[in-house]
């Protein structure tokens, strides 16, 4: 909003009014005394006037580490709509996206050219030599290490850096210092796998911890993630990783939804018969239900599939043990993230290392007060911007993410606010989705919420359950995927099977008094389990490297 037009709150109640001791230690007034401003209005003329020197003071004010420096943080000699940002003469010159792009197609089969819409050796960085005319070298900069490696002190390393709660009440906790341990081993295992810096790797898993491993993972070796919605279908799924020309795939078997298993497993094995360039898909063992759904062992793409303990985590530990930061510039792909409330084609944006991931920061610190050891959820998914919002955002200050993997309704309305209360939640992000449906539940203090169908996610995606609906359909085993995504705010026809219901936000590895999670699938043939509890977790695996 500019400053001079009309605030349609302005004639509304205020609902709260912060003390005087909230606004002295607020971050905002931290970074408004460090620019040496006193007024919103002062600090927003300075944030347009100087662009360049504002984005400066937020670095500062976030602690963000560059290896190599910049030398000159924007540079808009070539016209402000060709701003070169983080220009640094040490850092080598990578290929500019039009050469790099031509390269990528000339490499790619002739079958595939006319269905490439996003080549990941095009993206901002790109992977080869240039000419320095063609690109500005940028300065060095890998966020995990500012999400990560910068809390390994005394004061943070203990401090909880994850809770997550499952839609069946389990409860899992990583500290600061355990999560940087499982980003390191899944990384070393993606390595020892053959990834390497450029690859596009998927992201189809529900909001669980293993989801905030494998982002900073991909991010840690200078892959570039591909988050999906978890609640796609086939189509949706494939659509977005043929476009990146995406390798590798990270899904769950299955995860709750109301009490009905999301078969997770089945769809991305669909999913990537459609998807040439997939190489190998990580497969979490997320359900503890005894009918957990399983891989397919008849699939033509049976081998392609490895257990996240023992395919993953157990093939890397040993190179763990070294530095596992891939160098990276600031202007290096990071993430794409598919927009919603578009027409025609799903559209990939790509992301760096000094942008969504910053500005998620810089948003949190001062939209929501966000710092050191603030408990923060926002229910959402991996696959809308929010999710990786939260996750790199959170990190970055300092703070906690906390994730409930589950419906917001189930099994009562007052879910979410259980779930905040139990954890302590200081700072929770919802929808209006949710807003008015869980305000709706009021008036049905007689049953059960929600007992005659679901509607798809929102635009946010939000997936609650409809009230007013029945069905004569015999009930079905497993929640459906859902096709395709949609403008925000609008609802999208309801699914075929109208007592089904699925969504996603939270995170899956059991806590450490529920013992050892679940492997479910006969992709585990060669391990020799099936159905049964491995004896080697990610847990095991940290104490044996020495994190």
């Amino acid at each position: 909003m500019e400053m001079n037009d009309t605030n349609l709150l302005e004639d509304q109640p205020i609902a709260w009014t912060p003390t005087p001791e909230v606004i002295e230690r607020a971050r905002l007034t931290q970074f408004m005394k460090q620019v040496g401003v006193s007024t919103w209005d002062e600090l927003y003329a300075y944030s347009i006037n100087d662009v360049e020197k504002f984005t400066e003071e937020v670095l500062k004010f976030l602690d963000i580490k560059f290896d190599p420096p910049y030398e000159k943080l924007l540079d808009t000699s070539g016209g402000i709509e060709f701003p070169v940002w983080f220009r640094s003469a040490d850092t080598p010159v990578r290929m500019n996206a039009a050469s790099a792009f031509k390269e990528n197609l000339a490499n790619e089969q002739p079958r595939q050219k006319q269905d490439l819409e996003i080549a990941p050796s095009s993206l901002a960085g790109g992977t080869g030599d240039a000419d320095k005319s063609v690109r500005s070298p940028s300065a060095g900069l890998n966020i995990t290490e500012m999400c990560l490696d910068r809390w390994q002190t005394d004061e943070m390393k203990d401090q909880p850096a994850v809770i997550w709660e499952a839609e069946e009440g389990h409860v899992r906790k990583l500290t600061y210092t355990e999560l940087e341990g499982d980003v390191r081993l899944c990384a070393a295992g993606l390595r020892k796998h053959g990834f390497r810096k450029g690859d596009a790797i998927g992201i189809h898993l529900p909001m669980m911890a293993e989801t905030v491993t494998s982002l900073l993972a991909i991010n840690r070796i200078g892959a570039i993630a591909v988050p999906v919605f978890s609640g796609y279908g086939v189509d949706a799924i494939a659509s977005r990783l043929n476009a990146v020309g995406a390798k590798a795939l990270f899904t769950c078997d299955g995860f709750p939804r109301r009490g009905k298993t999301v078969n997770a497993i089945e769809v991305a094995q669909a999913a990537i018969s459609n998807c040439p360039s997939i190489e190998k898909i990580f497969v979490v063992g997320r359900s503890y239900a005894d009918n957990s759904p399983e891989l397919d062992p008849t699939s033509t793409h049976f081998d392609k599939f490895f257990d996240w303990t023992q395919g993953l985590i157990g093939e890397g530990w040993e190179e763990a043990k070294q530095n596992d930061v891939e160098p990276t510039s600031a202007e290096d792909p990071l993430i794409i993230l598919y927009t919603s409330g578009t027409t025609g084609k799903p559209k990939g944006i790509a992301h760096t290392h000094a942008s969504f991931p910053i500005k998620a920061a810089q948003d949190m610190a001062f939209g929501t007060d966000v710092g050191r050891g603030t408990r923060i959820c926002w229910y959402t998914d991996i696959g809308w911007m929010m999710g990786p919002w939260l996750i790199y955002g959170a990190l970055i200050n300092g703070a906690t993410i906390c994730i409930y993997d589950g419906a917001p309704d189930y099994p009562t309305p007052d879910r979410m606010w259980e779930f905040c209360a139990k954890h302590k939640v200081e700072v929770l992000g919802i929808s209006p989705t949710l807003i008015r449906s869980l305000a709706a539940s009021e008036d049905a203090t007689n049953s059960p919420p929600y007992e005659g169908g679901v509607a798809p996610a929102s635009g946010d995606g939000v997936v609650l359950s409809s009230r007013g609906e029945s069905t004569s359909e015999e009930p079905s085993e497993y929640a459906e995927p859902q096709p395709e995504n949609h403008p925000v705010g609008e609802t999208p026809p309801p699914l075929l099977r109208k007592e089904t219901i699925f969504h996603h936000s939270a995170s899956s590895p059991q806590p450490a008094s529920l013992g050892i999670r679940r492997l479910g699938g006969g992709y585990l043939r060669r391990l020799e389990i099936r159905n049964s509890r491995s004896s080697t977790t990610a847990a095991a695996l940290r104490s044996r490297v020495g994190f």
